[in-house]
This record gives structure tokens, sequence and C-alpha cells, in this order.
């Protein structure tokens, strides 16, 4: 099965709606999206617009994660094959307009 295949069928840690409507800080666990977000970064009642625009894409969804999280997330990345190791690389190769 192929990283898309498989990203596509892990839910993400958070959902759009919980995301714009949560009071806890959220980290962006991904690469840095050039003119967009930053790895590492870190959100308090929701996400700019140019970030929000990118939530269809799930493996940019899945990386934002609630601060308890980053620990887990960031070993994950880590390790090959896991979901989180596999929306990292997919966001790597994605091309941003």
């Amino acid at each position: 099965m192929t990283a898309e295949k498989v990203a596509k069928k892990v839910k993400s840690p958070v959902s759009n709606r919980s995301i714009n409507q949560t009071k806890e800080t959220l980290i962006y666990c991904g690469p840095t999206i050039k003119n967009v977000v930053v790895s590492g970064e870190a959100f308090n009642n929701g996400l700019p617009k140019k970030l929000e625009k990118l939530l269809e894409n799930k493996a940019i969804k899945r990386l934002i994660v609630p601060i308890d999280r980053i620990v887990d997330t960031k070993k994950n990345i880590k390790k090959n094959g896991t979901i989180e190791n596999l929306s990292y690389k997919q966001i790597e190769t994605m091309e941003v307009k």
C-alpha cells in the first residue's frame, strides 16, 4: 500500500471544527511550508487563514496536534512507516500555491 493510501485511511487527531473552536494550544509538527507555516509553530484560538485553506490535505491536518501529543508525534515522525512519518514526507514533496 502506498503512503498516500495509508495516509488517507488514518484520521487526524483534531477535526476542522475542533481546530477552529479549541482554546487549547495546537502545534504544527510538519515541515515548514513557505509563506504559510513554520515547523513547530504554536496556535491559540484557531489557525491563520492561509493554513486553514490547506486543511483539506489530511497529511497537514494530521500534524497539527494538541501540545500534550507533541512528544509522541515527533517520535513517530522519525520512525519509518508510521502515519506521522508518511504525512511528513508527503508534505515535504507537495507544492503550495
